[in-house]
């Protein structure tokens, strides 16, 4: 798929994800060793509240875009990204579970991300989000590389392939 494609070919293979799918071994649990689990504990609870979102201002903003005249199938390909950003969030929130890590009521970082993207308009937004998108690449890389643990190993080359195409996705749209 190449950027030139349409958002109607986007929604489609955001639907397909199934078939993308890394199986993840939630039986092949081994702990994160317990010198790292303070290091990555923090940095993994913003990234799954970053990763979860009802995006219901980014829909707001697709919609108005939409209504101007905007691609119709602009809507859906949303929708299915937003689904994977939450898919992203629940994987990364089974894993804290097993580790004990409670999960980010809050956290400053993810207001401010939040706050930039409510503040502008839908290109501007767009343009947040995928800063976000950028930072995450080699975020989940490190986070990868910091364990041994098959689960999270699983879980981050499963977002980084998700992330590539989410980059390309919305640059389409800015």
């Amino acid at each position: 798929m190449n950027t030139s494609d349409s958002f109607a070919a986007w929604a489609d293979w955001f639907r397909d994800f199934q078939s993308r799918q890394s199986p993840v071994d939630w039986n092949n649990f081994e702990r994160i060793p317990q010198e790292i689990h303070p290091i990555i504990a923090n940095s993994v609870r913003q990234f799954q509240l970053g990763e979860s979102s009802e995006a219901r201002n980014l829909k707001a903003k697709v919609a108005r875009f939409i209504k101007k005249g905007g691609d119709p199938a602009y809507q859906d390909a949303m929708d299915w990204f937003i689904f994977e950003e939450n898919r992203h969030s629940r994987l990364l929130g089974r894993f804290m579970a097993l580790e004990n890590m409670p999960k980010a009521e809050s956290q400053f970082t993810d207001k401010i991300f939040r706050l930039s993207r409510h503040a502008f308009g839908l290109r501007n937004s767009l343009m947040v989000l995928v800063s976000a998108e950028l930072i995450a690449v080699p975020y989940y890389t490190a986070l990868k590389n910091a364990t041994r643990s098959p689960i999270l190993t699983t879980i981050c080359d499963q977002i980084l392939r998700d992330e590539s195409m989410h980059i390309r996705f919305q640059a389409k749209a800015i």
